[in-house]
């Protein structure tokens, strides 16, 4: 069983009154579904990074919590420290064009 995050809303394929929305944390165990998924756009694998602290997928990157935390401070962007990974990105799904373009700068050159 492999954890996604998704990245665009969806309707379940076997129930299409399920709705999956973006930021929700979903399992699936069907290899075929989960590539899919992910092929299409729809929802990103959620990886783990060894020490217990999965990497956040943003911008065809991956980034730590630590890194997205310091952009979103320099972008005047509040976030609670305990906020889940999806619910972060959802918050950043939210943010205007400015904002977001601003964050991806910061992202940049705090990885550097």
């Amino acid at each position: 069983m492999k954890k996604l995050v998704v990245l665009r809303g969806f309707a379940d394929r076997d129930d299409f009154a399920k709705k999956y929305q973006v930021g929700d944390a979903v399992e699936f165990q069907d290899g075929n579904r989960i590539a899919d998924l992910i092929n299409r756009g729809l929802c990103k694998e959620v990886k783990n990074n060894g020490n217990g602290f999965a990497k956040i997928s943003l911008f065809d990157n991956e980034y730590d919590r630590e890194s997205i935390f310091a952009a979103l401070k320099n972008c005047d962007v509040k976030a609670p420290a305990n906020i889940s990974a999806e619910k972060l990105i959802e918050k950043i799904n939210q943010l205007d064009e400015e904002t977001i373009a601003r964050l991806q700068k910061a992202l940049e050159e705090h990885n550097l």
